[in-house]
């Protein structure tokens, strides 16, 4: 296994890791009450924003390593939007649990992330990788850049006990862009693979 594959296969082993410590960091009794201490959570809280950290810099800097030194593999073309999904995916669900994502909006994501599976899956039988369109990249940045800010948010809240409703009203409106965002990247991408007449032969 070259090394832009060991990025992206330590990105899928952490990402359960880091589900579970963002998770408990925000866990609480069916009374309410935090089961860990102040202190406890924010070391969870900070050290899933450290995995967090590490997980979307490999994913950015996996493929560029990997087309550089010409170590693009088939493995490597599957696994890395793989990972991708399988890393936030899971982060969603867990902001789902912990209140900071609506669910609609997760399932919306999810969907379109299983969509997109089905057609590369689809695509790979016929020995065609079809290009991810600008708002396919949007929408992966736009994910990067709303779980930094739910988890800078996380942080905060939880040093100082309370949520503002402000920064709530904030974080659902990134979420709903999320969802928007993913079904926007779906539809132009469907319509251009229709366009290019690639699964023609498929579909009759």
């Amino acid at each position: 296994m070259n090394l832009p594959n060991k990025l992206t296969f330590s990105r899928l082993v952490l990402t359960p890791i880091g589900f579970f410590v963002f998770y408990f960091s925000t866990f609480k009794t069916i009374y309410g009450e935090p089961v860990f201490n102040t202190t406890i959570r924010i070391v969870l809280s900070v050290l899933f924003f450290l995995l967090l950290l590490y997980m979307e810099i490999s994913d950015l800097i996996d493929g560029k390593i990997a087309r550089k030194n010409g170590l693009v593999t088939d493995l490597g073309k599957v696994f890395d939007p793989f990972s991708d999904m399988f890393m936030h995916m899971s982060v969603f669900f867990a902001f789902v649990l912990s209140s900071f994502m609506p669910f609609w909006a997760f399932l919306i994501c999810l969907y379109r992330e299983l969509i997109m599976l089905f057609m590369r899956n689809l695509l790979s039988s016929k020995s065609v990788a079809f290009p991810a369109n600008i708002f396919g990249k949007a929408k992966t940045m736009f994910f990067a850049i709303t779980t930094f800010i739910i988890t800078i948010y996380n942080i905060f809240s939880t040093w100082a006990q309370t949520r503002i409703r402000a920064v709530d009203i904030i974080v659902y409106i990134l979420c709903v862009l999320c969802a928007v965002m993913s079904l926007l990247s779906l539809v132009i991408y469907l319509i251009n693979i229709r366009k290019s007449h690639i699964l023609d032969d498929i579909t009759r």
